[in-house]
């Protein structure tokens, strides 16, 4: 084989090799970014949720407040009939009353 056959052949390793080494450290590269681009992923995500979670919290206090309040203000509704079907129903107790120790 001639010496200039050999040497095309070394060159060419040497290229390969090189070519070799620029593709793994590539591909170190691109791992890395990947990786730091999947966690800021997951802190993104993460924070997303919490924020989701603090809402859909504060969405079932406000329902659970209004509610309340509705329920409050329904029982003050039939506290105030009931209290005036007893005033409304006074004088004839009063009446009934007094007949049954008149009467006696």
């Amino acid at each position: 084989m001639p010496l200039e056959a050999i040497e095309r052949i070394t060159e060419i390793e040497e290229q390969a090799e090189q070519l070799a080494q620029q593709a793994r450290e590539g591909a170190a590269a691109l791992l890395r970014d990947a990786r730091v681009r999947a966690a800021s992923l997951r802190d993104e995500l993460v924070k997303k949720a919490q924020e989701e979670a603090r809402e859909t919290v504060r969405a079932a206090q406000e329902k659970g407040r209004r509610s309340g309040e509705e329920a409050l203000a329904e029982t003050e509704r039939q506290c105030a009939e009931l209290r005036r079907l007893a005033e409304e129903r006074m004088p004839a107790a009063v009446k009934l009353i007094c007949e049954r120790i008149v009467s006696g």
